[in-house]
């Protein structure tokens, strides 16, 4: 699947001839639409267990971030946290 993005004239910089490009999303995931997709990847463990865990996590997550803390998921794909 490609990344469609779009490219902005950078402002920040003097160049005239300096763009910047930014992903441009073209659909949603929720919830649901992942675990469906953790499924068909072959996980082994039930929808609703899948749930239930994410559903534990995402809670986790928003409450240490209120708290001010970063809330990595780990390496591939971390929240709050700088790249």
């Amino acid at each position: 699947m490609p990344i469609h993005y779009a490219l902005f004239e950078n402002n920040v910089t003097a160049d005239p001839d300096d763009y910047a490009a930014v992903v441009q999303m073209t659909d949603t995931a929720d919830l649901d639409t992942l675990i469906r997709r953790m499924i068909e990847r072959g996980s082994t463990t039930t929808r609703a267990d899948i749930l239930a865990v994410m559903e534990d996590a995402i809670g986790a997550c928003e409450s240490m971030l209120l708290d001010g803390m970063r809330a990595p998921l780990g390496k591939r794909s971390p929240v709050g946290v700088d790249a």
